[in-house]
């Protein structure tokens, strides 16, 4: 997983660079996926936290293992999501209040994220708490 992490991380540096954003670190352990396609969600989370930043960003990804899965968490110090969008941001088209307000969102970019996830067999979730941080969980070897 770090693999993956500090490739995203290097091959995105002028974009967090431009942002002034503060990246922490503390990855460990193996999982058995495709490298590609988990890069591609883990982009998504960041640019995500880039674009929803307040002010400069401050993104934390972290794992933890148990003997069953390993989990990869993106958490970001931004403005949250809205506790009635929560459950529709996976949604195809759905752009929340924030993405309205911003104007800057699509709505495909956690759809395409949960789909290649399905198609992994890799859980996805989100938590966030408005107005200060959102985290997304990737779940990876557990019943998903």
């Amino acid at each position: 997983l770090s693999a993956v992490v500090n490739e995203c991380l290097k091959d995105n540096k002028r974009l967090f660079i431009e942002r002034g954003a503060s990246v922490r670190t503390d990855v460990k352990g193996r999982v058995y996926t495709d490298a590609k396609w988990v890069a591609f969600v883990l982009k998504q989370l960041l640019v995500n936290a880039l674009q929803y930043a307040r002010g400069s960003a401050d993104i934390e990804i972290t794992t933890s293992a148990s003997e069953s899965a390993t989990e990869l968490k993106v958490l970001d110090r931004g403005i949250g999501i809205p506790a009635a969008d929560l459950p529709r941001v996976f949604d195809k088209g759905f752009t929340g209040s924030n993405g309205r307000r911003e104007r800057r969102s699509t709505g495909l970019g956690l759809y395409l994220c949960r789909k290649l996830c399905d198609a992994l067999d890799v859980g996805l979730s989100v938590r966030s708490k408005e107005g200060e941080w959102t985290e997304f969980t990737l779940v990876f070897g557990s019943a998903v």
